[in-house]
């Protein structure tokens, strides 16, 4: 997989049939011939390779799966929408598109759903905020939070319940726990890599309809480079939005990787339990990156928020940072980084139904 991946290799036929069966395991109905020469088509080439190409291509997938502009009968995407909040997010007369970046596993998400993510915002926005962030101010509860790794595992549940079988599989050869976690985190980096472009596409059909709907908006990435925020650009460019890059940095990359490690081990256990598609779909809970990676991520992720600073990229942009502290023993704490470089006050995690 991950050969045909750097190829950038046309899908094979088991593939194109894995997309097709994955929509319809979610009870979805489409033109099948249609939608696999689509895919076909376009699965294997990059979404950056040309933003035009894309958003065409994306307006072509709206078209094949008949999405409108109310998403209430799509119960196939029913974990994008519901653990998106697309319910909640209410229509703004000055609507955010937000990215979130940061490493995996240092509990971003999770602090957009917080009491106290709004304050912690704010500070870290400093005086430079115009009248309407009071009003309009992006939160988990009130945005459509647009989780990649939702959309990934709707539109390819076929490929996601064998990667939970290949997890029983070393279980049931006594593979060892940390030879497992390495070939499942592997197999699962081989997924987002091959599918991504296809996730990219649904993704894109829906952050325009909640566009068309004046919805905040949010997405994640680890920003280890430019490309979302030139998706970001490009898709929202003449619009009423207003751009917010929201970054992340953690006291102790240790504290990331042990939870990327357990949030790894707790798919790979429930993904084995998982018995129908709607239980498939609702196991993943993260990106692709295992724990050995994240130093590099965090290089070069600090590499690219230094063009941010700069100007270099996300020019018109409001930029903030928030420090998350993690302990082992102690509750997680977050804090502003304000624009004159000193702290905001310091907020505990409290316990969520959400993540």
């Amino acid at each position: 997989m991950n050969a045909r991946s750097k190829a950038q290799q046309p899908f094979t036929e088991e593939e194109l049939l894995g997309l097709q069966q994955s929509l319809l395991n979610l009870g979805k109905a489409f033109d099948e011939a249609n939608f696999t020469e689509f895919w076909s088509a376009v699965a294997h080439i990059p979404h950056t390779t040309d933003w035009d190409v894309t958003l065409q291509n994306a307006e072509r997938l709206k078209v094949l799966l008949n999405l409108g502009a109310d998403l209430t009968g799509e119960k196939w995407l029913h974990r994008v929408l519901d653990d998106g909040h697309w319910k909640t997010a209410s229509s703004m007369e000055t609507p955010f598109v937000v990215l979130v970046t940061g490493l995996n596993g240092i509990r971003k998400s999770t602090a957009l759903y917080q009491p106290w993510f709004s304050h912690v915002l704010r500070e870290a926005l400093g005086s430079g905020v115009d009248g309407n962030f009071s009003e309009n101010k992006p939160t988990g509860r009130n945005s459509f939070f647009r989780q990649l790794d939702y959309v990934m595992a709707t539109a390819c549940n076929e490929e996601f319940s064998r990667l939970y079988k290949f997890a029983k599989s070393m279980e049931a050869m006594g593979v060892s726990e940390e030879t497992s976690l390495r070939r499942y985190s592997d197999l699962k980096a081989a997924i987002f890599s091959r599918y991504r472009t296809v996730a990219e596409l649904l993704g894109i059909v829906l952050l325009q309809i909640a566009q068309n709907e004046s919805k905040n908006c949010i997405m994640e990435t680890s920003g280890r480079n430019e490309a979302m925020f030139a998706y970001i650009d490009r898709l929202y460019q003449d619009t009423k939005y207003q751009k917010l890059a929201l970054r992340f940095v953690v006291n102790d990359i240790e504290a990331a990787q042990k939870s990327v490690d357990r949030r790894m081990r707790q798919e790979m256990m429930t993904g084995q339990r998982a018995r129908v598609p709607e239980e498939v779909v609702r196991v993943n809970q993260g990106g692709p990156y295992g724990s050995d990676v994240l130093p590099d991520v965090q290089f070069e992720s600090e590499n690219v928020w230094k063009q941010v600073e700069t100007g270099a990229i996300a020019t018109d942009w409001l930029k903030a940072t928030i420090y998350i502290d993690a302990n082992d023993k102690e509750p997680w704490t977050a804090r502003a980084l304000r624009p004159d470089g000193t702290h905001g006050k310091v907020y505990a995690y409290e316990p969520l139904h959400c993540t």
